[in-house]
């Protein structure tokens, strides 16, 4: 059974639009939608499946991590709460630590923590 930490990160990682959506409001403070769409584009290198931004957005409005607030102008302007900022502490905080890890190359890595190719050498 997998501890609630390792599920908690897993989450995380898991919900990759979730979690790109977070990070550039962190990075670039409340926007409108189209502007948020953008930065997540910028961020990801592709756009999200047509409809999955607005999911999105629901979700972590559900979820309490970032605010949906109508402008002069009735256009929802999104920012992130201070739920939301743990949030990213967080992720920020698994992402130096995959990058200050010993380990180059994670990509063959199985949820065993062995490297698949040490596996198949071992065969």
């Amino acid at each position: 059974m997998m501890s609630r930490p390792l599920a908690t990160a897993r989450k995380l990682l898991n919900a990759e639009w979730q979690s790109a959506a977070l990070l550039c409001l962190s990075d670039q403070g409340p926007l409108h939608y189209a502007e948020l769409a953008q930065a997540i584009i910028r961020y990801m290198g592709r756009p999200p499946s047509e409809g999955h931004l607005t999911r999105v957005l629901k979700r972590l409005t559900r979820d309490g991590l970032i605010t949906a607030e109508s402008d002069i102008d009735h256009h929802k302007l999104y920012a992130l709460n201070p739920s939301g900022e743990a949030r990213v502490r967080t992720l920020k905080a698994i992402a130096n630590a995959v990058a200050q890890s010993t380990d180059t190359d994670t990509s063959e890595v199985d949820p065993s923590g062995e490297a698949a190719d040490e596996q198949n050498e071992a065969r």
